[in-house]
């Protein structure tokens, strides 16, 4: 605008005094800072008085920051001055006639054109290449799907002689205190977003014109500084790479990053995300007076940015004191973070700032975050778990006790294959009869300690009595379903050498030829012979089995496409019945429907801690069986996984007499708890976690009908810390790997060394030898409150109606189909509370023609082949329910397949 004429209202506050006069002003300037200005007619500078009083006022001074920068602060600030000289000494104002904005920007298009400006001009797009990564420090709330500028500013200081250290180090590796205090901040961001790959957008004033750097307008480049972080080196070999960044970020700032979006292949799209996530500026008091406030004569200037705004997730402004001090200004987006999340950070990053000032050659995965409150609440406080029970105590000792304290008690309630049946109910006298029965038997058959037994039986109460049987022969059981692909259980035989498979004539037929003797429970010499067995409580003779040895192995998925076993001793399994105990009373174990297949780890909670209280299983072919069940209305707890209990929600089939629901193996949703809150005999819905590798659950909370989705703490007699890829414990609120350990921690996996020592690692934590923690690749973080938040995996292994699969086995599996060249299989949830395994797949091609021949089209046809072949080596719940036939994968820049864009 050639002219530009503005209207300046005055408003009188001098008829309050004051704090409320204070208070007015104060009003007023927030009020102007959320006016909204039109950026088409202007005019981006707003001015407003105030009469204090008769001789005082205060003006108001609002410019948009389009027009207007810090150092054009600075410039008014110094003009404002020499007005002021003149007004008291009577001499004329000698002001340097400044540029004009357009005259800078055309001599900026002038320089563009310049051998300088293309060679910086290629040096971004070679330093960008491949796109910007985005940073994803951990929200305390989802990124809303429209971008919002709601803010709040945090102060601090970064202490005097914590500088003072830091311009040492600085010194030696020939930096600015500027590039150490952005390494340290570089280095927190890292650390908080688990990203080895992280950018920060720093200030320049940009190209400085030889005597003409008073151009009064908006002349900041920002210019990404680009970490890339391998491994983990000391903090000065990292300050010196950030310094060589840093210098040729300053030297090729004549391109604007802004303008090279297109030739980058980057869309921008303003409303979702700004071009950069953060941004790091340092001024100096004596280089930026008005930040701080600067007295001329009877007048105070001060220039400030608006306090509730965030232009960024996160943006930093220090300024150095003259006392030697750095303060500190943190502005965040308040739709992203709590005030109380980002004092915490702000914490860790002095914190930091304080290691590598102490100490810069340590490696900078090692550098402090925590101080040593916080620590001691994530490794002590946390996991004070410590209950007293009989640690030699073995499973089946639980059930004989309770055997004798009620033989004629109801243990078992069956109701049929179909479940319609007139229930049969089984005592505990006659189980525990009928089991000791077998043990004899496996006895003669040279099952004792550390020998494992093959069970391959349908749901009836021959089940239990195999599992039963098995621990008191001294054995353990290693459950195999009869629907399992005869390869697999010929594997699993095979793998355990299993002398001895309890199964059923009618099963022999479908499973392979091993050297395991089969023992058919259905058969009528086998029936004969044991029911001339004794019946004794306690089966004698023979070596004692001690609580270390192993009780039952299971099987769960492997990347490589192996099985493999989790070896699960006595100890482990006595721990978590005894913490089960505690936490469940007799009442809510009365009636526990059993459910779940006993090759997987629930079965564990529903057969032995319901055996060891007194309580009866409801015997069912699964969850979904339950609407038929005869004996559906005395059941009082179910145990089993939410996509299963979001079916029955749906049917409207949870019997009224159930008090409790436990859940666990899928991540479980608010809606889905409010619904079966919804239920009025419901008093109680657990949220359970844990892997085989430690004993079925690790950690547990009550979930409340409007409560938070976590999955609590850890259990009695175990502790969980979470950390990062270099094994250093992460604060509250960021992500990292789920570790476990304590007394339900597995031997290991059965015949594999390897991968034991990859997964079961030493714990740092206890000073007790042979004290170790289980690897979970579980991404989890704990909360303020102490509560673990369950994020997801870190690995491709994931869970499907409470199944864990290794997403690599099936991968493995169709790789080496003749008709496949190569597959990637994703879990996807188009239905929340409801995934499923898609396979992505590129088939063979004919060498002469290059496409598909007729017999390899993707059609119903190869679906069902391939399935059909899948189905020959792999369990039902691991069969892709949807193919999609590609001609090449998405990849990522790095040609890693980009499983996101499947």
């Amino acid at each position: 605008h050639p002219h530009l004429t503005l209207d300046i209202p005055l408003e009188d506050l001098s008829q309050w005094s004051g704090e409320e006069q204070n208070q007015k002003l104060r009003a007023a300037l927030l009020a102007h800072e959320k006016e909204l200005m039109d950026l088409e007619r202007g005019p981006l500078i707003r001015v407003r008085l105030y009469r204090l009083r008769a001789e005082e006022h205060a003006m108001v001074v609002t410019i948009h920051h389009l027009v207007a920068d810090g150092h054009s602060y600075g410039i008014l600030f110094q003009e404002l001055r020499e007005f002021y000289s003149s007004s008291i000494t009577g001499q004329p104002i000698t002001l340097t006639a400044p540029m004009q904005y357009r005259d800078y920007v055309a001599w900026l298009s002038e320089q563009s054109l310049t051998a300088e400006a293309i060679k910086s001009r290629d040096y971004w797009l070679a330093k960008l290449a491949g796109g910007l990564p985005v940073l994803e420090l951990p929200t305390d709330r989802p990124r809303p799907s429209i971008l919002t500028y709601h803010g709040d500013r945090l102060t601090a200081v970064i202490p005097s002689e914590v500088v003072r250290q830091l311009r040492k180090v600085g010194a030696k590796q020939n930096c600015t205190l500027f590039s150490v205090l952005l390494a340290g901040y570089q280095l927190w961001l890292h650390r908080l977003s688990g990203q080895d790959d992280v950018i920060v957008a720093i200030p320049s004033m940009g190209q400085p014109l030889s005597g003409k750097n008073n151009i009064f307008g908006y002349r900041i480049n920002v210019l990404p500084v680009r970490s890339r972080i391998s491994g983990s080196p000391s903090f000065n070999a990292y300050l010196k790479e950030l310094r060589q960044s840093v210098l040729e970020a300053t030297q090729h700032q004549l391109s604007f990053v802004g303008a090279l979006l297109g030739q980058l292949g980057i869309r921008r799209d303003p409303s979702r995300m700004p071009l950069f996530s953060t941004i790091f500026n340092l001024d100096r008091a004596s280089a930026s007076p008005g930040w701080a406030g600067v007295e001329v004569g009877e007048f105070t200037l001060v220039a400030r940015n608006p306090s509730d705004t965030a232009r960024f997730d996160v943006s930093v402004n220090l300024l150095e004191r003259s006392s030697g001090e750095v303060f500190l200004e943190l502005d965040f987006n308040t739709d992203l973070f709590d005030r109380s999340t980002m004092e915490r950070w702000v914490g860790h990053w002095v914190t930091l700032l304080r290691g590598a000032a102490s100490n810069p050659e340590q490696r900078i995965s090692e550098l402090p975050l925590l101080d040593g409150v916080e620590r001691e609440r994530l490794v002590k406080e946390l996991n004070r778990t410590e209950r007293e029970y009989p640690r030699q105590e073995r499973m089946q000792d639980l059930f004989e006790g309770q055997v004798e304290r009620s033989p004629e008690g109801c243990a078992l309630i069956y109701c049929g294959s179909e479940g319609t049946e007139v229930p049969e109910r089984w005592s505990y006298g006659e189980l525990n009869g009928r089991a000791n029965q077998l043990a004899h038997r496996l006895r003669e058959l040279g099952v004792g300690p550390e020998v494992l037994v093959g069970v391959c039986h349908e749901r009836t109460p021959e089940l239990v009595v195999c599992l039963l049987a098995v621990l008191k022969a001294g054995g353990a059981y290693v459950p195999m379903d009869p629907n399992y692909p005869p390869q697999r259980v010929a594997f699993m035989l095979e793998d355990t050498k299993a002398p001895v498979l309890l199964t059923q004539r009618s099963l022999l037929a479908g499973l392979p030829t091993t050297g395991a003797q089969a023992v058919c429970l259905d058969d009528a010499e086998t029936v004969k012979d044991l029911a001339s067995r004794p019946r004794e409580n306690r089966v004698s003779g023979g070596p004692r089995t001690l609580a270390s040895n192993l009780a039952y192995v299971i099987f769960t998925s492997g990347s490589t496409g192996r099985p493999k076993g989790v070896a699960l001793e006595h100890r482990n399994a006595v721990a978590f019945i005894y913490w089960a105990k505690e936490v469940f009373t007799a009442e809510e174990l009365r009636r526990v429907l059993f459910s779940t297949s006993v090759c997987f780890d629930l079965s564990v909670y529903e057969v032995f801690v319901t055996l060891s209280t007194g309580g009866a299983l409801v015997m069912a072919e699964n969850a979904l069986a339950l609407p038929t069940l005869a004996a559906r209305e005395e059941i009082t707890l179910i145990n089993t996984v939410p996509s299963a209990a979001a079916e029955l929600v749906r049917l409207k089939a949870i019997p009224g007499s159930v008090q409790v629901v436990n859940l666990a193996g899928e991540p479980l949703s608010v809606e889905l708890v409010k619904q079966i809150y919804g239920q009025p005999t419901i008093r109680k819905v657990y949220d359970l976690y844990g892997p085989s590798e430690d004993t079925t659950y690790s950690t547990y909370t009550l979930r409340r009908a409007e409560g938070p989705a976590t999955i609590g703490r850890p259990i009695a007699n175990s502790q969980a810390y979470v950390m990062d890829g270099q094994r250093q414990l992460v604060p509250f609120g960021v992500p990292g790997e789920l570790y476990l350990g304590g007394a339900g921690l597995a031997r290991g996996y059965l015949n594999r060394p390897e991968l034991t020592a990859e997964r079961f690692v030493v714990n740092p934590f206890e000073g007790t030898p042979g004290a170790y923690l289980y690897r979970t690749g579980d991404l989890v973080r704990y909360l303020p409150d102490g509560n673990l938040e369950y994020l997801g995996r870190i690995d491709h292994q994931v869970k499907i109606r409470g199944f864990r699969i290794e997403l690599g086995e099936i991968e493995s599996e169709l790789r080496q189909q003749p008709q496949v060249e190569d597959a990637v299989v994703v879990a996807r949830e188009d239905v929340p509370g409801s995934p499923k395994l898609v396979a992505y797949v590129i088939l063979k091609r004919q060498p002469a023609q290059g496409t598909l021949s007729d017999a390899e089209r993707p059609d119903t046809q190869i679906v069902s082949s391939l399935r059909d072949q899948l189905r020959q080596r792999l369990t039902e719940y691991m069969i892709p329910s949807s193919f999609v036939f590609l001609e090449r994968f998405p990849l990522t820049p790095n040609g890693k397949v980009d499983r996101k864009s499947l």
